[in-house]
């Protein structure tokens, strides 16, 4: 065996666990995201074509749709927080099942979608990796108490998430590569990004009244800096956000429907098929089949 995972601890929308190995093993197909504390060992950590050094007390994540990897130099442990169940559907709230679910999945995505490489032991994220080996400590001593206290994991778990999306937050605006000098543009993409679950939030109008823009001229200025004009980019997240469902949840193609406003589903999978080629069914079905195998 070259590894072991001990599930210590299940919760409605994620599991925590020990992994002590000497090869990093593949994720399974329904595996959405996991957040990994380096307790010993060292290695390398593969986004795309980059490689980037860790050691003891590094913290990655490991998305298997972006691409990311694991090659370690020796045998390492590692505290892994799988969040592979986020999804809650209506069906699972009408009889009652996990009540405390559906809370982390909106951090979660935004971390899906905007993940670029952050490894927290690089300099410029110092303070980010003294917090989150803190919070690990923290987790790690209550989740191994007899008397554990749910809620005290719970809540250290959405600090360590919440820590690693101000992380890539930072970064996304540090490395922005807009032509726009005044920061306009990213704080409307992050906007976005932050209200895009929101119909009304979302629309050009309540864009330009929120930024104290006119609508025509705030639609003008985005498009000028980013080449997307404001409805096609809130068009192209929405969807991103939509396939992550279709890919990883249970939930219905009506129940993504409402939650993201269309008329019907005919309205969505007239820009989903324009998008992806295909309609949102079998998009659907295509990924379940791919992770019953």
């Amino acid at each position: 065996m070259f590894a072991t995972m001990q599930t210590e601890n299940s919760y409605p929308d994620f599991e925590i666990g020990l992994l002590q190995t000497k090869k990093w093993p593949t994720p399974s197909p329904d595996c959405f995201l996991q957040i990994v504390h380096v307790l010993s060992g060292s290695g390398k950590y593969h986004e795309e074509e980059e490689k980037y050094d860790f050691a003891k007390g590094d913290s990655f994540l490991i998305i298997p749709g972006q691409n990311t990897s694991v090659s370690l130099k020796d045998e390492g442990e590692f505290m892994v927080i799988d969040f592979s169940n986020i999804y809650t559907t209506k069906k699972d709230l009408l009889k009652g099942r996990r009540p405390n679910a559906g809370q982390l999945y909106r951090p979660l995505e935004y971390l899906y979608v905007n993940y670029e490489y952050a490894m927290v032991s690089s300099e410029n994220a110092k303070k980010a990796n003294e917090s989150l080996t803190s919070l690990f400590d923290e987790l790690q001593k209550e989740n191994k108490s007899k008397d554990k206290d749910q809620d005290i994991i719970r809540k250290t778990v959405v600090k360590i998430v919440t820590t690693f999306s101000k992380t890539v937050q930072k970064k996304l605006r540090s490395s922005n590569q807009t032509t726009d000098d005044s920061g306009l543009t990213t704080d409307i993409i992050e906007y976005i990004h932050e209200n895009i679950y929101d119909v009304y939030n979302v629309r050009v109008e309540f864009l330009a009244k929120e930024f104290g823009r006119a609508k025509d001229y705030l639609g003008f200025y985005f498009k000028t800096h980013t080449g997307h004009s404001l409805k096609d980019y809130m068009t192209y997240y929405k969807f991103e956000l939509i396939t992550l469902r279709l890919k990883y949840s249970n939930k219905t193609i009506l129940e993504i429907v409402h939650e993201f406003g269309f008329t019907d589903e005919s309205h969505m999978n007239r820009i989903f098929k324009n998008l992806y080629g295909d309609t949102a069914k079998r998009y659907q079905q295509a990924h379940l089949e791919e992770r019953n195998k």
